[in-house]
């Protein structure tokens, strides 16, 4: 992945370019069905947020479908609350789970068939 726009900005992403290209690779990987996970960790301000919207976009762009979800910065989140998030973006998208894996998910798959708060 080349510089990539901010979400409707226009402006380039610029000095992200290893980054770009790691995510971007593991983005192929995922669309071939290797999929994976990538975390953004780093100091407030650096730009993960931004790195994130970028990758996202390309995601859509190539046709993936795309969750996301967030810590609170404060604490006090429930348990696994930006699986939570992601997965109820997702639910609708998502075939049923067999027996198994629903079990395994619990309260995860039960919570996300209900509306994410506003």
């Amino acid at each position: 992945m080349a510089a990539l726009a901010a979400p409707g900005s226009g402006m380039p992403l610029v000095g992200r370019e290893a980054e770009l290209r790691l995510l971007g690779e593991a983005l192929g990987d995922a669309l071939e069905g290797r999929g994976g996970l990538r975390l953004l960790a780093g100091e407030p301000g650096i730009g993960k947020t931004r790195l994130a919207e970028a990758v996202a976009e390309e995601a859509r762009h190539r046709g993936a479908a795309v969750a996301r979800g967030a810590a609170w910065d404060g604490g006090g989140a429930p348990a696994l609350w930006p699986w939570t998030e992601a997965l109820r973006a997702l639910r609708p998208e998502l075939p049923e789970p067999d027996e198994r894996l629903r079990l395994a998910l619990g309260p995860l798959w039960q919570g996300a068939a209900e509306p994410a708060p506003a």
